[in-house]
């Protein structure tokens, strides 16, 4: 292959990557579950370089790296993938029956040898204007996970708010209106820290390869009309950008959608944080109205 085609290669291979590490959130629909195994399948195929390939497969050794093996945990093997999609069969008929594979293992060990593959890559496989960079997989293979924030790590919390670097988008610059601590948790109740009672709003960590980052929650669900207020804040400077907060935002917006009665789903930024826009719209939310110093997103179910 001519290093153009590398390039377009690795723009379709960013793709399946992404829609891969996306959809290994959520089993529990079946249309996520068929695109998951559909983007492991293809993916799996590219490192796995079966000498049985189709002429014009793409896989690693076009780009004269050696053969990966990529070695699934028992009983995820490719094949029962392939039958999962291609059959109408008895398992797929019974409704509760679903592959009883753990998505979030399957895609650790992926993303690892697909690791593998980048670290090997050469720089001039990627492209020096446009197209998809060399940290643009490597942000797809960082765990980005949401864990509940417990009532003993408000503490914690109430300092990412109030000392980070972040705490000026939501106090501004001069922090004149960083709230006492009373304050802040009269705002911030002890239903935010209640997993017991998830209507009443919830507040999560932002973990970035077992680093908590930030915090990520939505308020009290307005179940009469339908919707709900978020908040997101990082708390580092240097980890500002980097595509954490959007994926974040996106875990938790179809965490709402899939579990509660909810049609739409709006935040509110400070005008003064433009980083903070570009992570809303890229997970999905439309710019509503300009206000007096922030401006209003908004997310409908409808648009998913």
């Amino acid at each position: 292959m001519t290093n153009e085609e590398k390039k377009l290669a690795l723009d379709v291979l960013w793709y399946e990557l992404d829609m891969f590490n996306w959809t290994s959130k959520y089993r529990e629909n079946s249309a996520y579950l068929e695109s998951f195994l559909l983007h492991t399948r293809n993916i799996v195929d590219f490192l796995e370089d079966n000498k049985n390939k189709h002429k014009s497969d793409i896989t690693c050794s076009d780009f004269g790296i050696k053969k990966n093996n990529v070695n699934l945990p028992p009983n995820n093997t490719k094949k029962e993938i392939n039958l999962w999609l291609s059959h109408i069969t008895k398992e797929r008929m019974e409704e509760k029956k679903k592959p009883g594979w753990g998505n979030l293992t399957i895609r650790k060990e992926v993303n690892r040898c697909f690791g593998i593959f980048l670290d090997q890559l050469p720089q001039n496989c990627f492209p020096s204007k446009g197209g998809e960079k060399k940290s643009d997989f490597e942000y797809l293979l960082t765990e980005v996970v949401l864990v509940p924030i417990r009532p003993e790590e408000k503490e914690e919390f109430y300092k990412l708010a109030t000392e980070s670097e972040g705490s000026k988008f939501w106090y501004g610059d001069r922090g004149v209106d960083i709230p006492t601590k009373d304050d802040f948790f009269e705002d911030w109740n002890e239903s935010y820290f209640d997993i017991i009672s998830p209507e009443k709003g919830q507040c999560f960590w932002i973990i970035v390869d077992g680093e908590k980052i930030g915090q990520v929650n939505y308020n009290k669900i307005d179940l009469e009309n339908k919707k709900v207020e978020l908040d997101i804040i990082v708390g580092d400077e240097a980890k500002m950008g980097k595509g954490y907060g959007a994926d974040a935002l996106k875990t938790l917006i179809n965490y709402l959608f899939d579990n509660f009665d909810v049609n739409k789903i709006w935040i509110e930024p400070r005008a003064n944080n433009p980083r903070a826009i570009r992570a809303y719209e890229k997970a999905g939310f439309r710019k509503k109205e300009s206000l007096a110093d922030r401006v209003r997103f908004e997310i409908l179910k409808s648009e998913l």
